[in-house]
C-alpha cells in the first residue's frame, strides 16, 4: 500500500483555494461508505451505499467499475483539508 501526501492549489472565480490531503492506495475490499476516493480524471468522491456493489461475475464494483478485477488499486483520500493560503499560513 503506497501512501503519499497532496498539495494543490486553484482558482475559482478570482480566489484562490488550496487543497492538503493524504492519499493512500488501498485494495477495492477496503473501501467503505463515507471514504472519500481520488478518480482518474482527478474528482473526488465520497462513497454511498448506492455506490456499491456485487457483481457475481466481477465481485464487488465501486461506482460500477470493478478496478480490473481487483487488481488495479484504488486512491482513498484522508486527511483532506481546504481553504484559502492565508488559512494555511502562507
Amino acid at each position: 500500500m503506497n501512501t503519499y501526501h497532496i498539495t494543490y492549489s486553484y482558482k475559482h472565480n478570482n480566489r484562490v483555494f488550496v487543497v492538503d490531503c493524504d492519499v493512500e492506495e488501498v485494495h477495492k475490499a477496503d473501501i467503505k461508505r463515507g471514504d472519500t476516493i481520488l478518480s482518474d480524471n482527478g474528482d473526488t468522491k465520497t462513497i454511498g451505499r448506492q455506490d456499491i456493489s456485487f457483481d457475481s461475475f466481477v465481485g464487488r464494483c465501486i461506482c460500477g467499475d470493478s478496478y480490473k478485477l481487483g487488481k488495479k488499486l484504488i486512491r482513498r483520500v484522508t486527511n483532506l483539508k481546504m481553504g484559502t493560503p492565508s488559512q494555511f499560513g502562507y
